[in-house]
């Protein structure tokens, strides 16, 4: 008889955890790194770490990639908050970079 096992959240967890790792790059990247434009950044460290993640962790790290990308956005960027589909459209944007990698 096939024992069934109790449901883990580790996936969960770990989702969440780089949501907000993503997110917080995403802020200190806007927030260091800006231009004069609201919203951009010379150097976007975040993407580097997005990929990593998504590589290591797959699609768990391609979905924190959108998420931290769009919270992260919204977050430095108060115009967004007006305007949330620019934040949908960087956010798809995000999602395209890691999954880029991810595919080939």
């Amino acid at each position: 008889m096939r024992q069934k096992q109790e449901p883990t959240y580790s996936f969960v967890i770990l989702t969440l955890v780089l949501i907000l790792i993503n997110t917080a790059l995403a802020w200190i990247s806007v927030t260091f790194f800006k231009t004069g434009t609201s919203g951009v950044a010379y150097v976007y460290i975040a993407v580097a770490f997005m990929i990593l993640f998504t590589l290591w962790f797959g699609l768990y790290g391609a979905i924190s990639a959108y998420a931290g990308t769009l919270l992260g956005g919204v977050l430095t960027t108060p115009g967004l908050l007006q305007h949330p589909e620019i934040a949908i459209i960087w956010a798809v944007a995000g999602l395209l970079q890691v999954l880029i990698p991810l595919a080939a």
